[in-house]
């Protein structure tokens, strides 16, 4: 019984595990305010030799941050200062959610790159 239960905590580490990840640093290229109060963060398309750990979703360059995210406003604040200085942002992001057909991940975390 023990067996099967390490077996099972495994399995289920190991799937939430893989539905989150850090993101490559990247630019960012605009910022979206979308009509719910969510803004996307859109990054400059990553180059084919960086490995990316975040989770693949229908589109890879546009980050959605939430309005209900409890540091909205520093992460917003961030997003802009790194698109007006040219800095780079890397985050850690939660599984893909749907918006109007397309999925896009979700910040739960930014960081920039000095």
């Amino acid at each position: 019984m023990k067996w099967l239960s390490l077996v099972v905590f495994l399995a289920v580490s190991q799937t939430a595990a893989a539905a989150v990840g850090w993101g490559a640093d990247r630019q960012v290229t605009r910022i979206i305010h979308y009509d719910t109060g969510d803004v996307f963060i859109v990054l400059e398309p990553l180059a084919p030799d960086i490995t990316d750990k975040a989770p693949v979703c229908g589109n890879n360059s546009w980050l959605l941050l939430k309005r209900s995210h409890p540091a909205f406003e520093q992460m917003y604040s961030a997003s802009l200062a790194a698109l007006h200085s040219g800095k780079k942002l890397y985050g850690y992001l939660d599984p893909c959610e749907n918006v109007g057909g397309t999925t896009f991940r979700v910040v739960r975390r930014l960081d920039s790159v000095i």
